[in-house]
């Protein structure tokens, strides 16, 4: 079949552009004809620009665009039904901020209902002494050894004899302590129960109601809970429980977090009273603790440990600076 006559300043235009760019979309998009005829037409001989010989039939594969020249097509705005960039999943990782100056009480692991009553009763009656605007309980409150991932002593009380004694804990507090701020921070043992729903009863994860802060009643006592493993900024120190970054402490609990954070920072988690500062290149004094705990010293799970029983006061200045007041206490119940 003869070809239709073609008008020669037309495939004088495809071949000239077609020449520049070497592209057959950018050539098509300039123009505005089909890729089609910028194929048909590119390198046409004199002879098939005026119509006097036959075109030459182009093959459908010659016609697809090469994945190159698929990668050059320009997108269309997404306004003009084009597609962006998706959006990414929300999700929000913030540290939490303590802004009541003041002096605050911390106390963590104290692993309910295996808890010491003599630390307890001393740090609460320093607590009293110092005037406390508030206390961090920092993780492991709970011991939560009926979801444990662990090994399970079936001899060992009942989650729910757990979480009465936490109850009984923070409501005796809040009767010693009426107008302090609580807040208390999601250690590695509570995590323990939102892992076991995941694992075993998704369909329950998010009922808050089986969640640690209700069954515990902590918003009837106006307790603060913190999760997700975020940062407690107390004034200008920030504290963790210890879990957060991976790793067993080392023989000094508090230089190995500095290593770790580079930073000043405070820590449970390890069981024991350390302390460690370090001054940097740029002339700041870094100080970092980790306190000791408040639970039984001599577990089934570890009997031979180096754990001691302790407690911290943080006092903040109305600027964010503070003073820590680590205490160690003895084994025969001295408070140093």
């Amino acid at each position: 079949m003869a070809a239709a006559c073609i008008n020669p300043a037309v495939v004088a235009k495809i071949r000239s552009v077609y020449a520049e760019t070497g592209n057959v979309s950018e050539t098509a998009r300039r123009l505005g004809v089909s890729r089609g005829t910028v194929i048909r037409y590119r390198n046409v001989s004199q002879e098939t620009e005026t119509g006097d010989t036959f075109t030459k039939p182009v093959a459908a594969r010659d016609m697809m665009p090469t994945r190159w020249e698929a990668m050059q097509m320009p997108e269309p705005a997404p306004e003009a039904g084009g597609m962006g960039m998706p959006e990414p999943a929300e999700i929000s990782y913030t540290p939490f901020d303590i802004d009541t100056p003041g002096v605050w009480g911390y106390l963590s692991d104290a692993h309910m209902p295996f808890h010491d009553k003599n630390t307890i009763a001393a740090a609460v009656a320093e607590g009293k002494r110092r005037g406390v605007k508030g206390w961090l309980f920092n993780g492991d409150m709970m011991d939560c050894g009926g979801m444990t991932p662990h090994f399970r002593d079936p001899t060992a009380p009942i989650f729910e004899d757990d979480i009465q004694t936490g109850r009984d804990f923070f409501i005796w507090m809040r009767q010693q302590f009426p107008k302090a701020r609580f807040v208390y921070k999601q250690g590695n043992h509570e995590l323990w129960l939102p892992r076991a729903l995941a694992a075993k009863l998704p369909e329950l994860f998010s009922l808050k109601q089986i969640q640690m802060p209700s069954l515990l009643e902590l918003p009837n006592i106006g307790c603060e809970w913190v999760e997700d493993n975020r940062v407690i900024n107390l004034g200008k120190l920030p504290v963790i429980h210890g879990h957060e970054i991976r790793g067993g402490g080392g023989v000094n609990p508090a230089r190995w977090l500095f290593l770790r954070a580079v930073s000043t920072a405070m820590c449970g988690h390890f069981h024991r009273t350390s302390e460690h500062h370090e001054q940097g290149l740029d002339r700041r004094l870094h100080g970092v603790w980790s306190v000791g705990c408040a639970c039984f010293l001599y577990p089934k799970y570890d009997r031979l440990n180096k754990w001691n029983h302790g407690y911290a006061f943080i006092e903040v200045a109305n600027n964010g600076h503070f003073t820590v007041t680590n205490r160690r206490i003895l084994r025969d119940g001295t408070v140093a």
